[in-house]
C-alpha cells in the first residue's frame, strides 16, 4: 500500500470519527431541547388539570396534603419525578466533542518524523475514546428522557382520574 493510500485511509477514518462526535452533539442538543419542552408541558398540565382538581381542596382546615386522594398524590409524585428527570438531563456535564488543536500542534508539528497517516490515526483513536466517554453519559440522558415522558403521561392519567372522581 502506498503512502498516499495510507494517508487517504487515515483521512477517511478521521472524518468519520468527527462525524460521530457531531452526531452525538446533535443528539445531546435534541434531548435537552425535548426535555425543556416536556417539562414545560408537565408544568402546564399541573397548572390546568391540577388546578381544576385541587382548586377546591385548600378550603378545609386539615390542609391540602391531608385531603389528597390516591390519584392526586400519584399525579403530584409523577410531576416531581418529571422535574427530577428534567434536572438530570439539563444538569451541566463535561462533554468532549472536539480535538484540542493545541495538543495536535504540540504533538505533531514539533516532531517532523510523524507521517500524515500517524496524525490521522492517533486523532481518530482520541476521538473514538471521546465518543465512548460521551456515549455512556448520553445513554443515561436518553433513559431520563423516557422516564420524563412516561411520567407526563402518568400525570395526565392520574389528573383525569382525580377529575372524574
Amino acid at each position: 500500500m502506498s503512502e498516499f493510500d495510507r494517508e487517504k485511509i487515515g483521512e477517511i477514518a478521521y472524518e468519520s470519527a468527527k462525524m460521530l462526535l457531531a452526531e452525538q452533539k446533535s443528539i445531546l442538543e435534541s434531548t435537552r431541547n425535548r426535555a425543556t419542552a416536556a417539562i414545560g408541558y408537565a408544568g402546564l398540565l399541573a397548572t390546568f388539570l391540577g388546578g381544576a382538581v385541587l382548586g377546591h381542596k385548600g378550603d378545609g382546615q386539615d390542609g391540602l396534603l391531608n385531603n389528597l386522594s390516591v390519584p392526586e398524590g400519584l399525579a403530584i409524585a409523577a410531576l416531581a419525578v418529571s422535574f427530577a428527570a428534567a434536572i438530570w438531563i439539563l444538569w451541566p456535564r463535561k462533554w468532549i466533542f472536539l480535538s484540542d488543536p493545541l495538543s495536535i500542534l504540540q504533538q505533531y508539528a514539533i516532531n517532523n518524523q510523524e507521517t500524515t497517516f500517524n496524525v490521522y490515526f492517533t486523532e481518530s483513536m482520541f476521538i473514538h475514546e471521546n465518543h465512548k466517554y460521551n456515549q455512556e453519559k448520553l445513554s443515561s440522558l436518553s433513559l431520563a428522557l423516557d422516564v420524563l415522558l412516561v411520567m407526563i403521561g402518568a400525570q395526565i392519567v392520574f389528573w383525569l382520574i382525580a377529575l372524574g372522581a
